[in-house]
């Protein structure tokens, strides 16, 4: 890992704050803010070309958010906007507990990803957060926020790796003059989980050679937990209520020999078992507690932003600009207590044992004080309990992440030029309270009595305190001290980009029918580190529940040329309104795997003004990045993740043979998960991933008809030797159900125990996967004046045609569209339907009194089907799910406007799945948890 020097940093961070950003027109790497140009005319930048020409449309299908849709959601979170959109999944965000995300938002276009979907800001990279290239969608106030430019179908050839399922670009507020406030707060119909924020946005201009311009902002948002929604908790399988290990915890001699005397509990005179309830009675069997209530439902979060942007001119030609910008946000993750299962050495004169203890351990002394087999005076006990009294585990994240930019651009010998340079990092701290150490917990439970006749641990080592394991709340306040430990963990991500572009076209020796041909030539240099660490004990494996963590860093650097071409073949001919040809090429030597080349051809045609048709074929490139090459091996436990078909092959429809060939025996068994690890981290060997991606479509603005417009784009986005973890149970369920062969690549990621209990299953990334997404996007807007009112009405809708993943050449191809569970979801347990719409109605205008604008909102999730056929569950259907919102914004005065909304009006509450669930008993990621809910901003400007 290289260092970065304090001097380093604080120079790019002072230079990016002193500097002025780019006009929307000539921002680095293409930003996409259409503008006006001089004398009038629309010099527009598209997303998905760094070519910019007047009158420039895009041949790629890009579809835009703007700030009054933004302003009108009441968004703090740029997460909520994009999770409204049809384009996208339900990825990582504020109701992913227990993620390796951390609290994070991420964006993921088609299901393919958040490692698949590059996130822009103004056309060049936001820093990342973690170890996939992924950004932290909170560290983008919606405030912030101009306009939102989503492209389907790659991007590689224009941006680099990462931009295989598509780009989203956010382009910010800059540019501005005077000072606009504005405060926003929404809340729940039962109370919990508001958010509220303010913000100032600030600006200047230099006279008439530049701008400054600035942002502020603050923003939190309360939590929620499961027992706030009677729908989460408790959690359910199919047939019963989910439980987790008792508070009190329940006993078994480690020989699991039948050695109590139950008799005294209404039970056996030798049983193997006795236990605690969770009012304290002992009970001759294993019990367990309810304690999904306590999860995080919506996880808390606050945020501090900070933005500067600017741009000066130096001399008529030249330009200065950049932009420095910092958001802090803390995040706050909230799971039940943590859960033990480890022996303890319980002596006869244990002080915490009760009479009626004592007696049902009275036959069951089979060692010495010391531990070794043969004595009378001690029992080596398996103790299995949910430590309540350490509280819940909670993982609070403090997250910083900045970014700075400097460059310079201007125009020389008909060439524009454009040089810039930005540094990003993300540094994380994430301690992990309600753990503790498992050694300290067996020597605390290892207790005698002392000279004074007081409660002492047989081995007083380390200040060891000593605790009472027998029963719910027993251990005391001093044992918690002593036994707990904060679970240190962190990660450091920094990110420097260095980019040259020249432009030119051909006007002064080449002009074709349509116009003079655009060239752009570019060189790009990306330096990528990132470091992950943990604390002493972690490493050790000696946590109750975070199982063995691995410090790691890595890096890589790539070195990019790229260009594009945009040609101009016709126009204003008969049949031949417009006819443009496009192509684009980069090539990328990566330090980790050498050269890969990624390229673009595209067209468009407009036999008439109202009509254009476009189309585009690429070959996209996605290197590996560094988690996925440098992530160390790592576990955690399998309970909860996965449930072993070899258990009951009748139910699964798994293979006996390939069951007994794995070391499961014949017959089934009961599963007992809890001695087994879920593996994961990353592979030095993995190599690039590469794709196809192509886009045709029809553009329709009927002149007879002012104000529609409608679209409709097919895309084919095919993704050859993938880089995935395949998760747990698809990885059981691939080896045993589907291939049914032993020498099978998932067969060789199941390690078995002995006993034929799972020992391991490793879920670390490989080049497996083909996956492949076909569909249809339709967008349509209309907008009519009727009188000084303006009625508009705006739909956006996708149609997934296929979505389709195939787990190695010898796996069978699984078609997700229209799917949910576990199999489908490449990172998290999601809904993918085939069809998800949005659709505005609105009114407004100057001539309502007060400058009112109404917008009603009507969301839909389409139906979707169990992606595990083998396997039948309670819950094989969800069946569409429609959400309505509306929005009412009006003017007070010239300089103050206030909007109040409702969002899911008639409180549709999420589909329930149960034990074919992701979380809370539905899908959080894919459905809305909140209920109806309520919001209000004021602004007022100056």
């Amino acid at each position: 890992m290289r260092a970065v020097s304090p001097f380093r940093l604080a120079v790019t961070i002072l230079l990016s704050s002193a500097a002025l950003p780019a006009m929307a027109q000539v921002a680095p790497g293409g930003a996409v803010a259409p503008v006006e140009a001089e004398g009038g005319e629309a010099d527009i930048t598209v997303t998905g070309s760094r070519i910019q020409a007047p009158g420039l449309t895009a041949i790629s299908p890009v579809a835009s958010v703007d700030q009054e849709a933004i302003a009108l959601d009441r968004a703090l979170n740029i997460e909520s906007v994009l999770n409204r959109l049809p384009q996208f999944t339900g990825s990582f965000g504020g109701v992913s507990n227990g993620a390796d995300s951390r609290g994070a938002a991420t964006a993921d276009l088609r299901g393919l990803g958040q490692n698949r979907t590059l996130v822009l800001i103004d056309g060049t990279r936001g820093a990342p957060f973690g170890f996939r290239n992924s950004v932290d969608l909170n560290s983008i106030p919606a405030p912030l926020v101009s306009r939102v430019d989503v492209l389907t179908g790659g991007a590689a050839a224009v941006y680099g790796s990462d931009a295989v399922a598509g780009v989203v670009n956010f382009i910010t507020r800059k540019d501005f003059e005077g000072v606009e406030a504005s405060v926003v707060s929404n809340f729940t119909e039962r109370g919990e989980g508001v958010t509220r924020g303010a913000n100032l946005t600030f600006g200047k201009n230099l006279g008439d050679r530049g701008n400054v311009s600035g942002f502020l902002g603050w923003s939190e948002r309360d939590p929620l937990v499961k027992a706030d929604r009677s729908f989460a908790a408790p959690e359910r399988t199919d047939t019963a209520v989910t439980t987790a290990r008792p508070l009190g915890g329940f006993f078994r001699r480690s020989d699991s020999a039948a050695v109590f005397n139950l008799t005294g509990v209404g039970g056996a005179a030798a049983g193997n078992t006795f236990g605690f309830t969770d009012t304290g009675a002992l009970a001759p069997l294993a019990t367990s507690s309810v304690l999904s209530g306590r999860e995080s439902l919506l996880l808390s979060q606050q945020r501090l932003n900070a933005s500067l942007f600017g741009n000066y001119d130096l001399a008529d030609a030249v330009e200065l600009y950049g932009r420095a910008m910092y958001s802090r946000t803390k995040v706050r993750d909230v799971l039940p207590p943590a859960n033990v299962a480890t022996n303890v050495l319980v002596r006869r004169d244990n002080p915490y044992l009760t009479p009626q203890l004592s007696a049902i351990l009275a036959p069951s002394f089979n060692r010495t004080n010391a531990g070794a087999l043969g004595g009378t005076d001690a029992v080596l006990l398996t103790v299995t309990r949910s430590l309540g009294e350490l509280g819940d585990r909670v993982t609070e994240t403090t997250r910083e992440t900045a970014q700075g930019q400097l460059g310079l651009r201007g125009t020389a010998a008909g060439v524009r030029w454009d040089a810039y340079a930005q540094y990003g990092i993300s540094d994380e701290r994430s301690p992990i309270t309600g753990e503790g150490v498992l050694a300290r917990f067996q020597q605390a439970g290892n207790a005698t009595v002392g000279a004074g006749g007081a409660a002492v641990c047989a081995d007083a080592s380390n200040g060891c305190v000593p605790a009472n394991i027998f029963g719910p709340g027993a251990i005391s306040a001093g044992a918690v001290d002593f036994i707990g430990e904060v679970v240190d963990q962190g990660r450091r991500r920094e990110q420097w980009v260095a980019g040259l572009t020249l432009a030119t076209d051909t006007g002064s020796f080449l002009t074709l029918p349509g116009g003079p041909v655009a060239l752009l030539v570019g060189a790009e240099y990306r330096d990528e580190r990132g470091r992950n660490t943990y604390g002493q004990v972690a490493q050790a494996g000696q946590t109750f529940n975070q199982g063995t963590r691995v410090n790691f860093a890595g890096g890589y650097d790539v070195k990019d040329v790229f260009g594009e071409v945009r040609v101009p073949l016709l126009a204003d001919r008969p049949f031949f309104h417009a006819l443009n040809v496009e192509g684009a090429y980069r090539y990328s030597d990566y330090s980790t795997s050498g050269g890969v080349d990624a390229w673009k051809l595209g067209g468009d045609w407009a036999p008439l003004r109202d009509v254009r048709f476009r189309g585009s074929y690429q070959r996209v490139v996605r290197a590996p990045n560094i988690g996925e090459l440098f992530g160390a091996t790592s576990s955690i436990s399998l309970v909860g993740r996965a449930v072993d078909p070899c258990a009951n092959p009748a139910a699964s429809g798994a293979s006996v043979e390939t069951c007994v060939a794995s070391g499961a025996p014949a017959g089934g068994f009961v599963q007992d998960l809890s001695a087994a690890l879920f593996i994961f981290g990353g592979r030095a060997t993995i190599q690039p991933e590469t794709g196809k991606t192509w886009t045709a479509g029809a553009v329709l603005t009927p002149t007879f008809l002012p104000g529609l417009t409608l679209s409709a784009d097919y895309y084919d986005i095919t993704i050859d030797n993938a880089v995935g973890a395949v998760l747990p149970q698809p990885t059981l369920d691939t080896c045993f159900v589907i291939v049914r062969d032993i020498n099978n690549l998932f067969c060789q990621q199941v390690r078995r125990q002995p006993n034929g209990q799972l020992a391991s299953v490793d879920s670390s990334d490989i080049n497996v996967a083909r996956l492949q997404s076909r569909g249809i996007d339709i967008v349509g807007d209309y907008g009519v004046d009727v009188g000084a009112v303006r009625a508009g009405l705006s739909y956006a809708g996708s149609v997934v045609l296929s979505q389709r993943q195939q787990n190695g050449a010898t796996a069978p191809v699984i078609e997700c569209a229209g799917r949910f569970g576990a199999t489908c979801g490449l990172e998290v347990r999601r809904a993918l339907p085939k069809y998800r719409h949005r659709t505005d109605l609105s009114l407004g205008g100057s001539g309502i009194s007060g400058g009112v604008t109404l917008r009603g909102t009507w969301r839909m999730e389409g139906p979707v089907t169990d992606d595990t056929p083998a396997t039948v569950y309670t819950v094989e259907r969800i069946g569409a799910q429609h959400y309505f919102d509306l929005a009412l914004s009006f003017d007070v005065g010239e300089q103050a406007t206030f909007i109040v909304g409702v969002d899911n009006l008639f409180d549709r509450q999420p589909p329930l799945a149960f034990g074919n669930a992701a979380d809370a008993n539905t899908f959080p990621q894919s459905y809305d948890v909140l209920g109806r809910r309520f919001g209000a901003s004021f602004t007022l400007r100056r």
